[in-house]
C-alpha cells in the first residue's frame, strides 16, 4: 500500500483529490494477484498494434494522394506542351489545369478529413473497449465514458498502474 501511495505523488493536483485513501486501497487490492498488470500490458500491446495499423492506413492514403498529384501535374504539363504550337490556347489550358488542380485538392482534402474522422472513431472505440475491460476487471475509477476529465483521470490511473508493473525477475 505504501508503494501505491508513493507512486500517486506524480498526479496532477486537479486529480489528486480523486485518489483518496479508499480508492488507492481499492487499486492496491485489484493489483494483488497480478491479473490487472497482465490486462494492462495486453491492452497496451493491442493499442500499439492498432495505432500502427491506423497510421499505415493513413500513410497509404497520403501516398496515394501524392501519386495522384504527380499524375495530374504530368498530365497538365503534357497538355501545355501539346498546345505550344497554339500559344493563344495556353491561357485557357492553364486556367483549366488550375481548376482541375483545385478540384483534386478539394477532393483529396475531403478524403483525408473523412479518413481522419474514421480513425478517431476507431481510437474512441478502443478507449471504450479498454474502459469496459478494466471496469470488468474491478479496477476502480474505470467505466465507459467520453468525458474528457474522466478519461484523463483514467489515463493517469493507467500510467500509475504501469509504474507499478513489476519488471522481469
Amino acid at each position: 500500500m505504501s508503494d501505491v501511495q508513493c507512486s500517486s505523488s506524480f498526479l496532477h493536483s486537479k486529480y489528486k483529490g480523486k485518489f483518496t485513501y479508499d480508492v488507492l486501497a481499492d487499486v492496491a487490492t485489484s493489483l494483488l494477484d497480478g491479473t490487472v498488470f497482465e490486462i494492462v500490458k495486453g491492452l497496451e500491446d493491442i493499442q500499439q498494434l492498432t495505432e500502427r495499423n491506423l497510421l499505415n492506413k493513413r500513410m497509404k492514403v497520403i501516398n496515394s494522394h501524392k501519386v495522384q498529384r504527380m499524375e495530374q501535374a504530368k498530365k497538365h504539363k503534357e497538355e501545355i506542351e501539346k498546345n505550344q504550337h497554339r500559344p493563344h490556347h495556353i491561357p485557357i489550358v492553364e486556367k483549366t489545369n488550375e481548376e482541375d488542380k483545385e478540384k483534386l485538392e478539394q477532393r483529396l482534402e475531403t478524403e483525408i478529413t473523412s479518413m481522419d474522422q474514421k480513425l478517431v472513431l476507431e481510437l474512441d472505440q478502443i478507449v471504450c473497449d479498454q474502459q469496459a475491460t478494466l471496469e470488468r476487471a474491478g479496477v476502480p475509477l474505470f467505466f465507459v465514458t467520453n468525458n474528457p476529465d474522466d478519461v484523463r483521470l483514467q489515463m493517469y490511473l493507467l500510467e500509475f498502474i504501469q509504474q507499478l508493473i513489476p519488471g522481469p525477475s
